[in-house]
């Protein structure tokens, strides 16, 4: 039975996720309830519990939790790939897609990859909490009895919410991975050329994902990653083709520079990024040139000169395409304490108002660096507005003085309307 909430999603995503996150669940549930009864509860007996023991147990529980666990749900688990891919490709071409060998090697690829880590899942991360709480019991000399007690609370409390967690993270992962092997064939057999980036940007937003949004990437190396992932041997082998890389990594490089990993999500655990076909930018957010300003720190120009003209063009399209843009929840209340009264403004909704007309209808648009991040400042009438890279407001400013004067310390996104 799938839960009700995966089926009342829009996103047709998030309901496949959802549909392997219920699939993980009830068979992770039954799978430790097995393995409370027949191996914690086989724990008894008055005697210490001694390392043996728990070497012992381990191994059986490394068994049912490990090989037995992923064989339960390999089926469901290749049924959501296959229908996650087929969807990433249709969203592409427009029609249901026939799968060529290509296709077919992809998922094989995917079904290795994934059972991988679902096998490996007790022994590499649940096993040492096992592992951990054997050796406190074993240091406080209690008995197999409480030793078995204890374990069988652990289970149906902090491993199952750690367990849990994992599971949640791990579904939106498949689905991530196999939504873009998916697209990146579709872009092949549209004849796409590049396309680009985009992150859910808000609070829970990556540093990574939003070095990444709003990037272009040539289809072609989209698909030299799909191929090396395909010919990978082992999941070590594919962690070393799309490594989890550091914000700092690509932080002020040019797209065309990155590590051919990044031409694809997922770019971390639980990534929400996706990849749609690239349009040159709508007249109203086009960039046409970067000017960057003459007391710039090298460090700032370096960092802001990752993105090309239409990159930054894209960010433009993300922050004043939004219908409804919001305060960052920590900056309204301190920001409209300082600036309210320069601004002659007499409400909050008032300089709420200011901003998102500031945003929407500038004179002039740079970007900053400020505390590390990458903001946007939208120059006008009655003022500047601040946007960070999870488009949210973070501030509006007074400014009388000349265009010049912004731009010196800013990149100048000039635009010819």
């Amino acid at each position: 039975m799938r839960k009700i909430w995966a089926i009342l999603r829009k996103d047709k995503y998030d309901r496949l996720a959802a549909e392997l996150q219920d699939v993980l669940l009830l068979g992770w549930n039954q799978a430790t309830k097995d393995a409370i009864n027949e191996v914690i509860r086989a724990i008894k007996g008055r005697e210490k519990f001694s390392r043996e023991a728990l070497n012992r147990m381990s191994r059986e529980l490394s068994i049912r939790l490990g090989l037995r666990f992923a064989n339960r749900i390999a089926a469901p688990l290749l049924e959501i790939e296959t229908a996650t891919y087929e969807v990433g490709m249709k969203d592409i071409i427009k029609i249901k897609p026939t799968f060529h060998l290509v296709d077919q090697r992809a998922l094989e690829m995917l079904q290795r990859h994934n059972i991988f880590w679902v096998r490996e899942f007790f022994d590499r991360q649940l096993g040492e909490q096992v592992e951990e709480l054997g050796r406190q019991v074993i240091e406080q000399g209690l008995t197999r009895e409480q030793a078995g007690q204890l374990y069988i609370d652990a289970f149906k409390g902090r491993f199952q919410s750690y367990s849990w967690r994992y599971w949640q993270g791990y579904s939106n992962h498949v689905v991530t991975r196999s939504r873009e092997m998916g697209r990146i064939e579709g872009y092949v057999r549209a004849g796409v050329e590049f396309y680009e980036v985009r992150a859910v940007l808000d609070y829970r937003t990556t540093d990574i994902c939003r070095e990444m949004h709003g990037r272009i990437i040539p289809v072609k190396n989209g698909v030299a990653l799909r191929d090396k992932l395909i010919a990978a041997e082992s999941p070590e082998e594919v962690k070393e083709i799309a490594p989890w890389m550091k914000p700092e990594q690509v932080r002020g490089k040019k797209s065309s520079r990155l590590n051919i990993g990044l031409a694809l999500p997922p770019y971390h655990f639980n990534c929400r990024s996706r990849t749609v076909i690239w349009h040159p930018p709508a007249e109203a957010y086009r960039v046409d040139e970067l000017e960057y300003g003459k007391d710039l720190s090298r460090n700032e120009k370096k960092t802001l000169a990752g993105l090309t003209e239409e990159e930054y063009s894209n960010w433009l399209a993300t922050i004043q395409g939004r219908q409804k843009l919001n305060f960052a929840p920590e900056s309204l209340e301190a920001a409209y304490e300082r600036d309210a009264a320069k601004l002659k403004v007499k409400s909050k909704d008032e300089y709420l108002q200011l901003a998102r007309r500031l945003v929407k209808k500038p004179k002039q648009i740079f970007a900053q660096i400020a505390g590390g991040e990458k903001q946007f400042v939208f120059w006008g009438e009655g003022g500047y507005a601040v946007v960070n890279e999870n488009a949210q407001l973070i501030g509006v400013h007074p400014y009388s003085g000349r265009v010049s004067g912004m731009a010196a310390k800013r990149l100048w996104l000039k635009r010819k309307l």
